[in-house]
Parts: C-alpha cells; sequence; structure tokens
C-alpha cells in the first residue's frame, strides 16, 4: 500500500504513535515545550498586554492538536495552568511573586471580570466534542467505521457506550460527546430517530427538553416521537398525546410543526445560529459547567459585567492603562492593607500620611498628597474624589455620568488623563517589600516637545 513503517519513539503531527500505560508520562512532553517557552519569555521586560498575548496564542495554543485526540489528566492540565499562572504574576529567584488574583477567576471572560485565559479542562472537552461531531456527520470515513465496528456496531454513536475495555481515545470521545448532548437538540423530521423520554426535542419556554409523562416512563415500552403520528397522517394524534402528557405539554407538543416531507430528524447545536457546533461556543458551554459551582461569590461580576467591564476594555487608552483599571478594580494591588492582609506588612496604616488604612481607596484618592495631585490636575469628577468609600460604585458612577459621551474625541484625553494619573500615583508592585516614599510636585514647571524623525529614526526636527 506504500505505507512507510513507524519506528518506536516517532510522533505524528507532534503525537506520540506509541505510549506505554502511563499517560502522564505520554503527554508530558507538552508541558516541557510550554516550559521552555515560559522560560524564554521570563527573560524579557513586557508588560502585562505582551504576556496575555502569549498566554492566549502561544502558551495555551501548544496542546490543541493532542486534546482533540485525548482526554487530557486534570493533574496535568492544573500543572500547565499553574506554570502559566506563576509568568503571569511573575517570578523572583527565591520564588513566585504574589497572585492577587486566583487562575480561575483569570478564566472568567473580561466582560465578567476576568481575562479571558483558557480554562484548559474546558477547552480539551469542547475540542473532544468537534471530534465527536465529526464522526456523526462522516460515518463513511476509516476511522468511524473503525470505532463502530469496535463499540457501537449495532446502534447510533448517540447511543454508543464506552464497554468493557474502551481505549483512551473512545472513552476521550464519549466525554465530548456528552456536552453535545447537553447543548444540542433534535429537530423532529419523520420523527423515528427521537426517543420521547430521553431526548431533548420539545420546545418550551426555557429551551428545549424531554417532556415529562403524566405517569412515571420507568417500565414503559420506547417511545419514539413518530409513534404520536395519526397512522398513515403526517399529524399529531390529539388522543395519545392527552393521554400520556399533560395540558400543557400537550398544546405545546400539538404546536409544533411536523416535515411534510418525511425529512430525516438531526440533531441540532443551540448554541449558534446556524445549528452547527463551534469549539469557541462548546467551550462556553462546558466552561459555565464547571464553574457553575464557583457562582455568586462576586456580585460585580455578574450584576455589573454588562456596564463596568464593557466600557473599561473598550476605552480608547493604550492597553496597559485598560489592565491598571482592571486591576484596581479587582483589588490587585500591592497596598499596605493588601500586604497586612497576607502578613508581608507590620501595620496597614499610610506610610505617607499614618491618617487612615492604606486602602486603594485611601492611595488613590483620600491620601493628603494625592488628593492635592487631583485637585491641581484640572480634571472635573461628578463627585469629590476625597468622599470615594468603593473604587468599584465610584467607576461605575463615573461611567454613568459620562454616559454616551465615551464616543467623543474631547472625552478620550480626558480619560487617557485619569487613567494616566492613577498609574502616576500608585507604581504596578507585587512585591512583599514595599518602600513608601513621598513625591515632590512641581506645579510651577510644564514644558512640551514635537519630535519629526524619518524612518530609521533619525531626528528630522525639534
Amino acid at each position: 500500500m506504500g505505507m512507510g513503517i513507524m519506528k518506536d519513539g516517532s510522533k505524528y503531527l507532534g503525537v506520540p504513535t506509541s505510549w506505554g500505560k502511563s499517560k502522564q508520562e505520554t503527554l508530558g512532553y507538552i508541558r516541557d515545550r510550554i516550559m521552555a517557552k515560559l522560560q524564554g519569555w521570563k527573560q524579557m521586560i513586557m508588560n502585562p498586554t505582551g504576556k496575555e498575548v502569549l498566554i492566549k496564542d502561544v502558551a495555551q495554543a501548544i496542546p490543541t492538536f493532542p486534546m482533540s485526540c485525548f482526554k487530557f489528566l486534570k493533574m496535568l492540565c492544573q500543572k500547565i495552568s499553574s506554570d502559566i499562572c506563576r509568568f503571569w504574576w511573575g517570578e523572583k529567584e527565591k520564588g513566585s511573586k504574589i497572585h492577587w488574583i486566583r487562575w480561575k477567576e483569570l478564566n472568567e471572560p473580561k466582560e465578567c471580570g476576568g481575562l479571558g485565559f483558557r480554562d484548559l479542562q474546558a477547552f480539551n472537552i469542547a475540542l473532544l466534542a468537534k471530534q465527536f461531531g465529526r464522526m456523526v456527520q462522516e460515518p463513511n470515513s476509516l476511522w468511524a467505521k473503525v470505532l463502530k465496528a469496535s463499540y457501537f456496531p449495532n446502534s447510533s454513536p448517540w447511543e454508543a457506550r464506552s464497554g468493557a475495555s474502551p481505549s483512551w481515545i473512545w472513552s476521550s470521545l464519549l466525554e465530548g460527546g456528552e456536552l453535545l448532548k447537553k447543548g444540542s437538540h433534535w429537530r423532529v423530521g419523520n420523527g423515528g430517530s427521537i426517543n420521547v423520554w430521553e431526548d431533548k426535542w420539545l420546545n418550551v419556554r426555557d429551551g428545549f427538553i424531554s417532556p415529562p409523562p403524566l405517569v412515571p416512563s420507568n417500565g414503559m415500552p420506547p417511545l419514539k416521537v413518530s409513534d404520536l403520528f395519526q397512522e398513515g397522517v403526517r399529524e399529531w394524534d390529539e388522543d395519545k398525546i392527552e393521554a400520556l402528557f399533560s395540558r400543557e405539554v400537550g398544546s405545546a407538543i400539538q404546536m409544533m410543526p411536523i416535515s411534510w416531507t418525511g425529512r430525516e430528524d438531526a440533531q441540532v447545536w443551540g448554541l449558534t445560529s446556524s445549528g452547527l457546533y463551534s469549539v469557541k461556543s462548546g467551550y462556553h458551554l462546558a466552561f459555565q459547567l464547571t464553574q457553575r459551582k464557583n457562582r455568586g461569590q462576586d456580585s460585580l461580576a455578574t450584576d455589573l459585567c454588562s456596564l463596568l467591564w464593557k466600557k473599561i476594555w473598550h476605552l480608547k487608552v493604550p492597553p496597559r492603562l485598560k489592565h491598571f483599571l482592571w486591576r484596581i478594580i479587582r483589588n490587585a494591588i500591592a497596598t499596605i492593607e493588601n500586604l497586612f492582609a497576607r502578613k508581608c506588612a507590620r501595620s496597614p496604616i499610610c506610610g505617607l500620611c499614618g491618617a487612615e488604612i492604606e486602602s486603594i481607596e485611601h492611595v488613590l484618592f483620600r491620601c493628603e498628597w494625592t488628593a492635592e495631585v487631583w485637585a491641581n490636575s484640572g480634571f472635573m469628577f461628578p463627585s469629590p474624589v476625597n468622599r470615594v468609600v468603593s473604587i468599584k460604585r465610584w467607576m461605575v458612577s463615573l461611567i454613568e455620568d459620562w454616559g454616551d459621551r465615551f464616543s467623543e474625541k474631547r472625552e478620550i484625553a480626558q480619560r487617557a488623563i485619569l487613567s494616566k494619573g492613577m498609574t502616576g500615583l500608585f507604581p504596578a508592585q507585587t512585591e512583599c517589600e514595599r518602600t513608601p516614599q513621598r513625591l515632590g510636585i512641581p506645579w510651577g514647571v510644564f514644558g512640551s516637545s514635537l519630535f519629526a524623525r524619518d524612518v530609521p529614526a533619525r531626528i528630522m526636527g525639534k
């Protein structure tokens, strides 16, 4: 057949063609590749925006192909995420710097207060779901025929089970199939493939469901949707429906249109307008399912996400300033109060004024020398800054006051001044030790200059 002989230890598309009993050792090379990338980047000086791009587009993209074939061990995903997390927050010679926010919270979308870093376990399941969908859509492909002959010779992929001794690939595909089932529903055609009690096919207010019977369905013979049709006529059998379902469910069933052409029943992905599965929509569903237990921890992530986070990430200012605003709202700044809570400071009192606890609100607005900065900045706030109690609520009120003026050029300059002022007032500090220093403000000294350069960066005029 002209096929080459593969040697032990060889790889195909970066994946080993043979492996031993240890899955951890088999996929260990992926973590090694990611670590090699991270070690190289650590030698470079990068701002948070650069780190974010490298993490999303390079580090978290390395395991994409093997994740499409195998379900990764939970421990391996955690180790890779831990390596990336340490790179994000920074490292020093004797250990890591402070991780101000948990990695699971950084996995949240930007619209919910996170940074949108991938949850590798959810991403893994989303990729496997795509492969399971390919097996359903391409039943005549060689690999689909091999799996069917081995695991479900007399049933459809949707009814397949793991079997007595499933392979790693097959058990992984079944995990993806479970995700597809949760996000899919049946589009009724001839009704011959849809199980009335087990499949989601009835469209109600809250989505597609399996209709509940009037009496428990345990012990009932399998019932297909086609059994609810009148004999010889493509119409619903009202008497049979009334005998099996409640009045509300029966009305919903009879309102469903029936295909006059007798087309085949089809599985439709309910999270895209086209009805076709996408890894992006599958990942969002898998992530929601894995994070559902952690919901409700921070009301800001839900109540204000549509107002606050979208406005911040769409500000027309340099990306590093957006990251700084994100950090102060998430309380991810090395104030004395935060350092004291982590046992990195002896006292939470501000080292500059000594008047009160150095919280984010204090160091940015209420401290005596900070208030002097804002007083002389010429920036007009809707309310006095020395009365700011919560930085989160203050940012919301500021956005509400500006309203639609966020798109005006004049306001862009003011927002830049605001963000730059905050950045200058408080350094991006992540160490456990911080020496308070009073800054001098020479208000009588101002200046500006303009430089013109050609392509080789020679100064042409000043």
